[in-house]
């Protein structure tokens, strides 16, 4: 049995319910300090009231026994004696709603294939993760000029400023900085790639019998 120095009080709100027994020393302390800060504090612990804590001002109204009171008044001031518990009902103001859920962010591709097509030449390779995450000026065209440039046929160095566009599965790609996985459409097989140069076919000379230097260096990513 609590003392006359120690009196029960339930509080309740937001069909959340809470008991305590308050000593002399918090029943001297405002009702709105020994009691309902704590059970605000309390509540703001839960998951569902992580994007927005409560406070006192979220409070419309404090019922004691189903009357109206003045939280800023001692606690003892509602103590009936007896040591009969104090019901206390905080009638809360509208709350912000939850915002929605965040769409799960696509995962990245481990890997996908790139099938490239410059100049009658149809070369595949396949990027990893690593390069996937690279541009695709980085990851597939430099590569692939590259891999022309060590042909001995090719006289002429091939670079980026040679590329008169980059079309990648029919659209024409305007920043070639961009990752190579945004290029990657999962279910939609092998990505497409159409590289055309500068000058057309004839910057590129044509590969030696059995010449396969572009498939080399694109494998070897």
């Amino acid at each position: 049995m609590p003392t006359h120095e120690d009196t029960p009080f339930h509080i309740f709100a937001l069909k959340q319910r809470c008991a305590t027994t308050l000593s002399s020393k918090w029943l001297a302390k405002p009702l709105s300090v020994a009691l309902v800060e704590p059970f605000l504090r309390s509540l703001n612990q839960r998951p569902e009231q992580k994007h927005y804590k409560l406070s006192l001002e979220d409070i419309a109204r404090v019922l004691v026994a189903g009357r109206e009171v003045d939280m800023t008044l001692p606690a003892s001031t509602f103590v009936a004696g007896g040591g009969e518990g104090v019901m206390v009902h905080l009638e809360m103001r509208p709350l912000p709603e939850a915002p929605p859920p965040k769409p799960a962010a696509p995962s990245s591709p481990s890997s996908a294939t790139f099938q490239l097509h410059v100049a009658g030449r149809h070369k595949e390779t396949t990027l990893s993760a690593k390069w996937l995450s690279k541009p695709l000026s980085t990851a597939l065209i430099e590569p692939f000029l590259d891999a022309v440039n060590a042909e001995p046929e090719q006289t002429q160095k091939l670079t980026l400023a040679d590329v008169a566009r980059v079309m990648v599965d029919g659209e024409a790609v305007l920043d070639m900085t961009l990752p190579a996985k945004s290029f990657v459409q999962p279910g939609r097989g092998a990505v497409q790639v159409e590289i055309e140069i500068q000058g057309g076919a004839s910057s590129i000379a044509p590969p030696a019998a059995g010449s396969n230097a572009l498939l080399d260096i694109l494998e070897s990513l």
